[in-house]
């Protein structure tokens, strides 16, 4: 552990993943979930000087190089979450934002506006998608309570409004897409999008397979673009 703060990556194991939720051709490119990840990944590299990313994944291996990997554990996904969330802060983090690759146009900005929320006091912050979730979700580990993070309706509608209210979470002011299916037109172009930092030369020379023998493995992914950020009109308070 080299910072206080984290960012937690959750995702599924990237071959299951592809059963589950297939991915289109683009063109002359089969994108799988392995570039999709390393993509995401790429994108955050500004902030890895003073923030760790800790991967959480229920499969055996990924082709991502993070500071820490942790197996999922549990039956359902809000106990499979709540156990990441714990296994990141029993690694020494005092802060954590957890995110998926279901919203990939999330930005440093958006998780730098997470940690400063953290930093200002705030014990729990979300950001919204259009269809009621979060793709992004900022915890202090003095604030985390177990049995709250897991009864919360994970993967549902109410997701977000369940945050603010059981946990007083403060909103960001930025709403975000995510997709359920890569088979609409938007969905496509965010991986089109996606598709030019992960074939990135740099990035594929740099990245290498590997299992989870144990809770930790060292890396250092250092490509960086941009995504254009897409901000939310309206700023909600989330006390409710």
């Amino acid at each position: 552990m080299r910072q206080d703060q984290a960012i937690l990556f959750f995702v599924r194991d990237e071959q299951l993943e592809e059963a589950i939720k297939p991915l289109p051709r683009l063109g002359n490119s089969l994108v799988g979930y392995s570039a999709i990840n390393r993509a995401i990944c790429a994108r955050l590299t500004s902030l890895r000087d003073r923030v760790d990313i800790v991967l959480s994944t229920d499969g055996s291996g990924s082709s991502v190089e993070t500071d820490y990997l942790l197996k999922q554990k549990g039956r359902t996904f809000g106990e499979r979450i709540t156990h990441a969330v714990e296994a990141t802060f029993a690694l020494g983090y005092k802060q954590v934002v957890v995110i998926g690759n279901d919203s990939p146009e999330i930005t440093p900005e958006d998780i730098e506006t997470g940690f400063s929320l953290l930093k200002s006091g705030t014990g729990v912050a979300a950001a919204p998608t259009y269809d009621g979730g979060a793709f992004l979700i900022a915890l202090d580990r003095d604030h985390f309570n177990h049995q709250t993070f897991l009864q919360l309706p994970w993967q549902t509608p109410r997701l977000f409004e369940a945050l603010c209210s059981q946990l007083s979470a403060i909103s960001l002011s930025v709403m975000r897409a995510d997709y359920d299916s890569w088979y609409s037109g938007a969905a496509q172009r965010v991986l089109i999008g996606l598709l030019d930092i992960a074939l990135c030369p740099s990035i594929l020379t740099r990245t290498t397979r590997f299992t989870i023998p144990s809770a930790r493995r060292k890396a250092s992914t250092r490509i960086f673009l941009t995504a254009p950020p897409l901000f939310f009109p309206s700023t909600a308070t989330a006390s409710r």
